[in-house]
């Protein structure tokens, strides 16, 4: 994760092969810590040149009266070649999808998907799954990763140093 254009420098010039930010106002983090539209314009040329993926998390709650104005900014993401966008409602991934069907979509960590039941419930609209923190133990964590590749999806884990104390994103 960046959360400045720095940021993403010093991830990209470290040996990263994908980097994730928020967009301004649409993703979880707290704003100081999120991109403009136009940062994220820059993000991607950073990025492009290294061989590294920039990954857009809008995984707030959007209001459909917004959708066209997300549209937008994700025609222009896919202008400047972004790997994909992390979102988090299913309303959201649907619009996203039926818009844009070959643009990979994350599900956010905040979907809180933890076994092949809840996978399979999102299986239409995703490319990629994160574990929730809720799976611990190292063979939940392998089935997990085990059953959405059966679904033909990729998985991915946060790996951090702390627990998010005020729930996921709020820390």
């Amino acid at each position: 994760p960046a959360g400045s254009l720095e940021m993403v420098e010093a991830v990209s010039d470290s040996g990263a092969d994908a980097v994730y930010v928020g967009a301004l106002g649409l993703s979880r983090r707290h704003p100081r810590y999120e991109l403009t539209h136009e940062q994220i314009k820059e993000a991607a040329e950073m990025t492009g040149g290294k061989g590294v993926k920039l990954i857009v998390a809008l995984n707030l709650e959007i209001d459909p009266a917004f959708n066209a104005i997300l549209l937008r900014k994700i025609a222009d993401y896919k202008k400047w070649s972004v790997a994909g966008v992390v979102l988090k409602f299913r309303e959201v991934m649907q619009v996203v999808h039926e818009a844009y069907p070959d643009l990979p979509i994350y599900a956010s960590i905040g979907c809180n998907i933890s076994n092949y039941r809840e996978m399979l419930a999102y299986k239409s609209l995703i490319t990629y799954v994160a574990m929730s923190t809720l799976v611990k133990e190292k063979e939940d964590i392998l089935k997990f990763i085990d059953d959405a590749h059966r679904l033909g999806l990729k998985s991915e884990m946060l790996v951090h140093g702390n627990r998010c104390i005020n729930g996921v994103g709020g820390c």
